[in-house]
């Protein structure tokens, strides 16, 4: 992820979103999103990926961008994905049995998954952080679990029931479990998505793969 992001702007920008006729594919910029509709726009850069299936599937499906100088890269991060796509599954059994359902009960709904990987690189910000600028703006992720990988940098706040934010502590060797919006809906309240935002004051650079 380091790496990736360590390339020039201009290589970067030859894998733009807008280059790819797949949604959810390719790399965007510093500023090129706004999480936080109430917010300006996102500090983070990303850059997106997906399952590599026909696109007669859908518009969320087909080809990814794949950046020529570093040829290891597509094996690295997509064979990650499918290892992740494979412990999503595994969660959401857990989920099932958690509400007195049968393990499967979410496989009709896994049958064809979009399950989009991010890569996310946060500059530091210093001084005084206003609430309007920062790396994302809070948001609930909208699918039905995101699996985090995130260096020990910090930066990752949760909204709790008193809507108070606190710190996402980084755990070596752990991920970031967050329950979507799809999984809130599907269990119908029981379990809920989360709300979040990324506030980099650490001094140095985060990276994070969701």
């Amino acid at each position: 992820s380091r790496r990736f992001f360590d390339l020039p702007m201009s290589e970067k920008m030859t894998l733009h979103v807008s280059k790819s006729d797949v949604a959810l594919r390719g790399y965007i910029e510093p500023l090129g999103e706004n999480t936080d509709p109430g917010k300006t726009q996102d500090l983070k850069e990303c850059f997106d990926f997906g399952p590599e299936r026909s696109r007669l599937e859908g518009p969320f499906f087909g080809p990814n961008l794949w950046p020529s100088s570093l040829p290891e890269f597509r094996e690295l991060t997509y064979g990650y994905h499918q290892k992740m796509v494979d412990l999503a599954k595994k969660l959401l059994q857990g989920i099932a049995l958690s509400l007195d359902l049968s393990e499967r009960y979410f496989e009709s709904f896994m049958r064809n998954p979009i399950s989009i990987q991010r890569l996310l690189h946060y500059p530091p910000q210093s001084g005084y952080i206003s609430e309007a600028i920062i790396g994302i703006g809070a948001h609930t992720d909208y699918g039905n679990l995101t699996i985090l990988a995130q260096d020990d940098v910090g930066g990752l706040q949760v909204m709790n029931r008193d809507g108070d934010w606190v710190e996402g502590i980084p755990i070596h060797g752990t991920f970031v479990i967050n329950i979507g919006d799809l999984i809130q809906r599907l269990t119908n309240n029981l379990y809920l998505a989360n709300m979040h935002r990324v506030v980099n004051s650490s001094g140095r650079e985060r990276y994070s793969m969701p």
